[in-house]
């Protein structure tokens, strides 16, 4: 470790699992004691974004991209919906300001104030690298969407937003592998959860879970010392909350 911080980020495809593996973060947290504070019901109660000063003593940080407030509302209720004018490179304007606005505004001050505490994020700059590109593609093969502004890694890296999250790299990065079928057909089966976003189809998915395996996708966390860990996401529930544990034991220890 660089210092006795812990950032985390877990990402995947949609219905990989990243909640199971949330979930089992949180109860990790707090069958240890330690003070959690989630960003994602902070920010939906109070329609913003936390500063520091409203995280208290707070040992652990519970984040996600896009976030829940201001642009990351705009985002998820509106830019990457299905039947909505947005492209690839409209998203990844929003998705790289509001990633540095979070960074800014949070998760740098609280690295930076709390020795020992810990940052477990749901998706990040990776996501962009994975999914903003894999958009503009598609949308070059399908006539009358997009402005033909090209999306690619290096673009993507020079965003402002992009480059402040290039300031503190995760020391994990979690990859929840699974076959785009199953996951398909987890998120179909889903009463509680409907995103209607245009990236939901098994095609796009199936594609995306190659993209994040892909080595100019990764090296960005990875030159910067980031530890790349795959979970099998096809396994049952509980074991996939079982690798969490045994992780984030492995890195208190």
């Amino acid at each position: 470790m660089r210092d006795d911080n812990k950032f985390i980020q877990i990402d995947g495809i949609d219905g990989s699992g990243k909640s199971t593996l949330l979930a089992a973060a949180r109860a990790w947290a707090e069958g240890r004691n330690l003070k959690i504070f989630d960003v994602v019901d902070w920010s939906e109660r109070e329609k913003t974004l936390p500063r520091l000063e409203d995280v208290g003593v707070a040992d652990v940080l519970l984040a996600a991209e896009p976030t829940h407030a201001g642009i990351g509302w705009a985002i998820r209720n509106e830019i990457i919906r299905n039947d909505t004018p947005y492209d690839a490179a409209f998203a990844s304007h929003a998705f790289a300001l509001d990633r540095g606005v979070q960074y800014r505004r949070l998760i740098l001050p609280f690295l930076a104030a709390r020795p020992g505490c810990w940052v477990i994020q749901d998706r990040g700059l990776l996501s962009s690298l994975a999914y903003q590109p894999l958009q503009y593609e598609t949308e070059k093969r399908e006539p009358g969407t997009g402005n033909g502004e090209p999306v690619t890694i290096e673009w993507l890296l020079t965003l402002p937003g992009n480059k402040i999250a290039l300031e503190r790299v995760p020391d994990v990065f979690v990859f929840l592998d699974v076959d785009p079928k199953l996951a398909r057909d987890r998120l179909a089966g889903r009463s509680d959860k409907k995103d209607d976003v245009r990236y939901e189809h098994t095609k796009f998915q199936t594609a995306l879970a190659e993209r994040f395996k892909r080595p100019d996708v990764t090296a960005p966390y990875t030159s910067r010392g980031t530890r790349m860990m795959v979970i099998d996401g096809g396994k049952t529930k509980v074991d996939v909350a079982a690798d969490m544990t045994r992780l984030l034991d492995e890195l208190s220890s």
